[in-house]
């Protein structure tokens, strides 16, 4: 009985690949006959195998080096939602940069584990191989200053968040979401590590088959993981202070009593000009 509903399954999902694969053909027939497009990949859950019946197409088109204009779009083909992003090399190039700088790979892991559907001159699979390469890289140490701030900000919200607690307002879940939103963002910037968008964030702590199709490594501390789960579920003040509290050990420490940070200006001083000296006497 079991193995004829996973032969069943398999049948279902292979006709459900063909189905979509089809709508993204029809899809990209008009691009293909444009001069600046030099190649087409597809990426997202329906390449990865975890989508779901509403999920879309995520098409990326490339346009040749010098094109000065992109373009982004949804549209439905064939009853798919094919949602597709249409950018010249370099733009690429740039996303991936600010990804980066955001302790973030998302250009680097669509490309480096997408199938490309066209390639006319070898750019797209240049593109891929370097996102590959990307992939295998570390992200930069936080600097002392963000390190400091980064903890002080914690602090600052959750100083808040008893305030709001206290009062028993009903706007306490929103900002205890925030909250927790910061010190994920702020912790996994400290460890240099990347996790999933929110949407996809449950299966990321919870499903190791989620983060191998998406080839991200499981999250560095697992204590924070049970306590990050354990707030979103009770939004008690309680349990997301027992969640920086271990934030704060983890980074080094904290205490706001007598705590202070110098650092650099972000301006340059401004030159005074020199006084020009008085002339002694006057006119004879």
């Amino acid at each position: 009985m079991g193995e004829k509903m996973a032969t069943g399954e398999m049948k279902a999902n292979s006709r459900q690949r063909e189905q979509w694969e089809a709508a993204l053909e029809e899809f990209l027939r008009p691009w293909r006959r444009k001069r600046e497009v030099i190649g087409a990949l597809v990426t997202g859950s329906r390449v990865q195998g975890t989508n779901t019946p509403n999920s879309d197409i995520d098409v990326h088109i490339i346009l040749k080096s010098g094109i000065t204009w992109r373009e982004r779009g949804n549209c439905r083909v064939a009853g798919f939602l094919v949602e597709y992003f249409c950018n010249p090399v370099e733009q690429y190039e740039e996303y991936r940069k600010k990804d980066v700088a955001a302790f973030t790979r998302c250009d680097a892991r669509m490309f480096a584990r997408g199938r490309i559907i066209f390639d006319t001159d070898g750019t797209l699979g240049r593109i891929q191989r370097s996102s590959r390469r990307e992939l295998r890289k570390s992200f930069r140490k936080l600097s002392k200053a963000e390190i400091e701030t980064g903890k002080y900000f914690l602090w600052d919200g959750l100083d808040d968040l008893r305030e709001l607690s206290a009062k028993k307002t009903r706007f306490y879940a929103h900002a205890h979401h925030l909250l927790l939103n910061r010190a994920l963002e702020t912790y996994r910037r400290y460890l240099g590590a990347e996790v999933s968008p929110p949407a996809k964030l449950e299966r990321y702590f919870r499903d190791p088959i989620f983060r191998a199709n998406y080839g991200i490594k499981e999250f560095g501390d697992k204590q924070f993981v049970r306590l990050f789960q354990a707030s979103v579920q009770q939004q008690s003040f309680s349990s997301i202070s027992k969640l920086l509290q271990h934030v704060f050990r983890r980074m080094g420490g904290f205490e706001i009593d007598g705590w202070r940070f110098r650092s650099a200006t972000s301006v340059l001083p401004v030159k005074s000009k020199p006084r020009r000296p008085q002339k002694r006497g006057g006119r004879r």
